[in-house]
């Protein structure tokens, strides 16, 4: 299948996919916090909520990174306008290319870039009407600082967080994950 025709890069044709990604993550999440809830928009600081945990997360996926090598985080929308990572109120991202699921602290992100001296560079994506400033990091190494949640070759998720701890125990192994 050509690869172009499966991603746009375009906001209003990509969206139901990335829904799709969020509503995975929410199914396991689910198991941990049977109320946690997608905002669907309407909530700009994250795109998972845990009431029980009290803490938001942030869903990205990026498919065009498994032909890039690259996963893009958006930093301003339009350039001069905060966005993504500058505005996020997450506690936790999970980044995910269709095949594996990482999660990550904001904190994380930005200490990334500074360990790896990455500049910010302007893009304008398919159906954007302005340019972005975004980080591109080499995926490899980047997800290789994150913690795997999933990997769809073998459909199991990976450490986390149960259903049958404690809350205490909960909110330990969300501390546990690494940035």
């Amino acid at each position: 299948m050509d690869k172009k025709l499966f991603y746009t890069e375009n906001f209003d044709t990509d969206l139901p996919r990335g829904k799709h990604y969020e509503q995975i993550v929410l199914n396991h999440l689910k198991k941990t916090d049977p109320n946690a809830y997608m905002t669907h928009g309407k909530d700009k600081r994250y795109d998972i909520y845990l009431p029980g945990l009290n803490f938001g997360i942030e869903v990205k996926y990026d498919e065009k990174s498994n032909d890039t090598g690259n996963i893009l985080i958006e930093l301003e929308f339009p350039v001069g306008t905060y966005s993504g990572l500058n505005t996020t109120e997450a506690k936790y991202w999970v980044i995910t290319d269709g095949k594996e699921y990482v999660i990550v602290k904001p904190e994380g992100i930005r200490a990334f870039a500074s360990e790896n001296n990455i500049k910010s560079v302007t893009k304008t994506g398919n159906g954007d009407s302005h340019p972005k400033l975004v980080w591109l990091f080499r995926k490899k190494d980047f997800f290789s600082r994150c913690k795997l949640l999933m990997d769809t070759t073998t459909g199991d998720w990976h450490e986390g967080i149960s259903n049958t701890q404690t809350e205490q125990e909960q909110q330990a192994a969300w501390k546990a994950l690494r940035t």
